[in-house]
């Protein structure tokens, strides 16, 4: 499963990635950077590019599943599945539930798109010393120069 996830990956057979997806669910062998792709594509990336969450939109129950998946088979690797109900908070708009566990992943897990969330969440409820700082560190560490334009471009347009 997971080396036809990466062939229909690279011809950009979403249906096909499903399909696989919707079997690998129930297979024994699931490991974390099983679920941790599966998070990737279906909320990080869709975050980190500032698109929408339409794939989890139109699959919404298979999303709940590889979260609820992800702690019955992972429950010694907690923070795989902490990282995907981060990003299902997200993409149902639930930041408060999202912002402590956000704040953890940030601690453990520093990456952009961590930073980038809680920059988000803090714009948000105005806090803008918090946001700034999130902010800051986001660009920093982006990677992504889409990700990293967006981000600045954002910034000349909220004026801090």
């Amino acid at each position: 499963y997971r080396y036809l996830l990466l062939d229909y990956e690279k011809i950009w057979d979403q249906n096909k990635m499903i399909q696989i997806w919707q079997k690998q669910l129930w297979a024994m062998n699931l490991k974390a950077s099983d679920f941790r792709y599966f998070f990737d594509k279906f909320f990080f990336i869709p975050f980190s590019n500032w698109e929408s969450f339409q794939t989890y939109r139109e699959y919404k129950q298979m999303a709940y599943d590889f979260v609820t998946a992800c702690y019955e088979k992972l429950w010694h690797e907690n923070d795989t599945c902490i990282y995907g109900n981060v990003w299902l908070d997200i993409a149902n708009s639930n930041r408060n539930a999202a912002r402590d566990n956000l704040i953890y992943l940030s601690q453990n897990y520093p990456q952009a798109s961590i930073y980038q969330a809680l920059w988000n969440y803090y714009r948000i409820v105005w806090d803008t010393a918090k946001s700034k700082n999130y902010f800051l560190k986001a660009v920093s560490m982006s990677e992504n120069t889409l990700q990293k334009n967006l981000i600045e471009n954002t910034l000349l347009n909220l004026n801090f």
